[in-house]
């Protein structure tokens, strides 16, 4: 895979840690980016490398991990965060996607569905991004032909221009 999607793994657990490395490392389609074992040094890490995906452990030593959610969620937004822990109560998966998570996987599970997971989150996450793409497309040609002029070049432009209409200038 020419780009492949790259994980940020935070995990307080060492085994735990390198045995998730192992299993995403035998996936052609992730590059571990990196690792760490707590908060501060996951936000340095993810400031630094910019991951596609932060797989996030619910508890870090004593700590809950469920307030570093939505400060990742608002240092890189685009970034899909999963919560891999071994809590699986449903209380916990709530509070996490209430938080910001994007998902919420359990590491006993994790073999059988945290591929799927990323891969489920990075399509939906790039699909997007290919719809916002094609409906500028289609607002830009739906203008072109309702006006017979050539539809602005840029997003503010469009914009101003409507502006402009609605106020009738």
């Amino acid at each position: 895979m020419d780009n492949p999607i790259r994980l940020l793994l935070v995990d307080d657990n060492l085994p735990f840690l390198e045995v998730a490395r192992g299993f995403l490392e035998l996936q052609k389609t992730f590059e571990i980016a990196g690792t760490a074992i707590e908060g501060s040094a996951a936000f340095a890490q993810a400031l630094n490398l910019k991951p596609d995906v932060i797989l996030l452990d619910l508890n870090l030593g004593n700590r809950s991990s469920l307030g570093l959610i939505p400060i990742f969620r608002e240092i890189l937004p685009q970034t899909k965060i999963v919560v891999l822990t071994m809590m699986e109560d449903e209380l916990y998966r709530a509070a996490a996607i209430q938080a910001g998570a994007d998902d919420f996987v359990s590491k006993s599970t994790m073999s059988g569905t945290l591929v799927s997971v990323i891969l489920r989150l990075m399509k939906r996450h790039n699909n997007d991004q290919k719809t916002h793409t094609t409906s500028g497309d289609l607002v830009a040609e739906a203008a072109q032909n309702q006006s017979g002029n050539p539809p602005p070049t840029t997003n503010s432009e469009q914009f101003e221009r409507g502006a402009d209409q609605e106020a009738g200038i």
